[in-house]
């Protein structure tokens, strides 16, 4: 096996085992990784358009809508029409959000 391919190997592992641990301490607020890593964002720069969001994190807009629309259900964050742009929506926390802040910097390293 070449080294390339055994790092690769390596980094998939690394990558799910991090994701299984945050997925389960996660688990009792109902938020998965990949909604977790959107509070993470808004953490550093809070009401940031949806757009700019999913280019920040490298995913795509229907998948960061989803996962904004779940936490937006649950009560995290909030999404309003931006006041320069109308096809445009900002997300911002909500007390709630921002509550999470010091568990996932304490729990998940963030």
């Amino acid at each position: 096996m070449e080294k390339e391919s055994i790092v690769r190997w390596i980094s998939v592992a690394t990558s799910s085992i991090s994701k299984i641990y945050q997925n389960r301490e996660l688990k009792d607020y109902n938020i998965n990784s990949s909604e977790y890593i959107l509070l993470v964002n808004l953490y550093e720069k809070d009401g940031i358009s949806q757009e700019r969001l999913s280019a920040n994190l490298f995913i795509n807009k229907a998948a960061a809508a989803c996962a904004i629309g779940r936490l937006e259900k649950l009560g995290y964050v909030k999404r309003s029409r931006d006041p320069n742009d109308s096809r445009a929506y900002l997300v911002t926390l909500t007390a709630k959000g921002f509550e999470m802040r010091n568990f996932i910097k304490t729990k998940l390293n963030y």
